[in-house]
């Protein structure tokens, strides 16, 4: 058998791959210090790619110029109202006292018309509103005291004595003959829904000795004296302002309250006999108002169905006995 031939092509490539194996050892440090230039193409030399720079911070402003800043998702719902206290509080300047006047009107409108909490800040921008008016250098006193009381009817809703009595107490000083007695008589049921028997006596009667008093009003002043006595277990000086009201008040609904309060009186002591008289009496009283065709008619009868003595004394007589506390029933029907 021959051995076979070794071509001179065969041996160039051997040769190529010795020297190739050679060199290699030696060309590896000088790759590593110096970057090996790139070879000529057909094209000419090859461009080394551009070093780009180190990314900067991300500036949410700067890449969107044109867009409007984001606003809340509830910013086109109005904000709940702020309820605040009943101190002195910043109000509009109104220039013209008839324009105060309108607007402390329209409050009025917007409170009659409002529930929840909206009625609670429509009462209280009413009574900065009423207060605003009756503190205006060139407010009449008839005005500013009429603003004062409308102030303490509402301060008295809320609860809030002190200022109320206050309000009150400029319109018993101020208000002149045509407002005096109200406001004794409104701070007289201030300071009796607050437990204040001495000073709610002395506002009462107050009102009784004001000579130019309405004469109604009078005897609703001795009215309440009497509810005030009954409080304070004096049963006997209630029963005697009671009983000569049923007889000799000008307002024959008057008159059915004291009789109402009388029969109260005589079943929370456990007389229904007594009751039922007090009853029979109150009814005749008013018999011949309660039989006109007219508004005051109407009043009366209205008043005579609405007497609590006669729900009390029929569960009396169903139950067998009836409660002390009768006379100071929880509907508050009695209450001005």
């Amino acid at each position: 058998m021959r051995a076979p031939r070794v071509s001179a092509i065969g041996v160039a490539v051997l040769a190529a791959v010795l020297a190739a194996v050679w060199l290699l050892p030696a060309a590896r440090p000088a790759a590593q210090s110096s970057p090996a230039a790139p070879p000529p193409t057909a094209q000419g030399p090859v461009r080394p790619l551009p070093v780009r720079a180190a990314p900067r911070a991300f500036d949410g402003a700067a890449a969107r110029p044109h867009l409007p800043p984001l606003r809340p998702l509830d910013a086109d719902r109005p904000a709940p109202r702020p309820l605040r206290c009943l101190g002195p509080v910043a109000q509009p300047e109104v220039a013209d006292g008839a324009l105060a006047l309108a607007r402390a009107q329209d409050l009025e409108r917007i409170l009659r018309d409002s529930e929840g909490r909206e009625r609670l800040a429509a009462r209280l921008d009413c009574i900065d509103a009423w207060r605003a008016l009756g503190r205006r250098a060139d407010a009449a006193d008839g005005a500013a005291a009429e603003a004062a009381m409308r102030a303490a009817r509402h301060l008295a809703v809320l609860e809030c004595v002190a200022e109320a009595r206050a309000e009150l107490e400029f319109v018993a000083a101020n208000g002149g003959p045509g407002r005096a007695h109200l406001a004794r008589l409104e701070l007289g049921h201030l300071e009796r829904r607050a437990g204040r028997h001495g000073p709610a006596l002395v506002a009462y009667e107050a009102v009784e000795r004001d000579a130019l008093a309405p004469t109604d009003k009078r005897d609703a002043a001795a009215l309440w004296r009497g509810r005030v006595h009954a409080e304070r277990g004096q049963r006997d000086d209630a029963a005697r302002l009671w009983g000569a009201l049923l007889e000799h008040a000008r307002d024959p609904v008057t008159r059915v309250r004291a009789g109402d309060w009388l029969a109260l009186d005589a079943l929370a002591r456990g007389d229904g006999a007594e009751a039922a008289g007090w009853i029979a009496r109150t009814r005749e009283r008013a018999f011949e108002v309660s039989l006109e065709r007219t508004p005051e008619g109407a009043r009366v009868r209205r008043a005579l169905a609405r007497m609590r003595s006669l729900v009390e004394l029929a569960l009396a007589a169903e139950d067998g006995q009836v409660g002390r506390d009768v006379l100071f029933g929880e509907s508050g029907e009695d209450d001005p």
